[in-house]
């Protein structure tokens, strides 16, 4: 048999625990919903040029990267701007008379592909 004491902490001891574990989880629930939110349209967007051949005109609006960005950790952040800023360096957008096509698009595709991994559902 229990003694009073034992029997008065430990349902306060497992009180806490679960109260803090039921938080914690909440916590990471809220996080990967917000980041699933932020990445849908991004995600959207890449799947739209994973194998185009010209540039997209409608692409997603800065606050949608930077709520992207932001849902990101901070070294996967660094690795993902990266491979924006190598996509974007492929990306010519408008010409003079209207799409221009990509010259080579296979590291286009590539770097689509590799932005792709970030925006994976969690």
């Amino acid at each position: 048999m229990l003694r009073p004491v034992a029997a008065f902490v430990i349902p306060i001891i497992t009180f806490v625990l679960g109260g803090f574990l039921g938080h914690w989880l909440a916590v990471v629930r809220d996080k990967r919903k917000e980041f699933n939110e932020a990445a849908q349209p991004i995600r959207a967007f890449l799947l739209s040029q994973e194998e185009a051949l010209y540039p997209a005109e409608n692409q997603p609006s800065l606050p949608e990267w930077d709520t992207f960005e932001a849902c990101l950790s901070r070294r996967r952040r660094q690795r993902f701007l990266k491979a924006l800023k190598e996509y974007r360096e492929y990306h010519t957008g408008t010409g003079a008379y209207g799409m221009v096509p990509y010259p080579n698009p296979e590291p286009v595709h590539d770097c689509v592909r590799r932005l792709l991994r970030f925006t994976e559902r969690r």
